[in-house]
């Protein structure tokens, strides 16, 4: 019963990660070093979201930025947040 609700109630993803990495990486002011992208659902239709965080390709990193991209549209769904990053001392 579940796996029916889902196929009738949920939106299929349509766009890539690479793609939600790319429109990351053209959202911030600093060249993308590293980056990562998670696919999680939002509602009860299940809406596609794409997390992506990005650091700066600096090393370490001095930046990280954290973006949400709705997998149907490739749409912005919440303003893009940046921090500076602290560098860290090794032991």
């Amino acid at each position: 019963v579940s796996g029916d609700h889902r196929d009738l109630h949920s939106s299929p993803t349509r766009r890539s990660s690479d793609l939600a990495l790319d429109i990351a990486g053209s959202r911030v002011e600093f060249t993308v070093g590293h980056a990562s992208a998670a696919l999680a659902f939002t509602g009860w239709r299940a809406k596609p979201i794409w997390n992506v965080i990005v650091y700066s390709a600096v090393e370490p990193p001095d930046q990280r930025t954290l973006i949400q991209i709705d997998g149907l549209t490739g749409e912005l769904v919440d303003e893009v947040y940046t921090e500076p990053l602290e560098p860290t001392a090794l032991d």
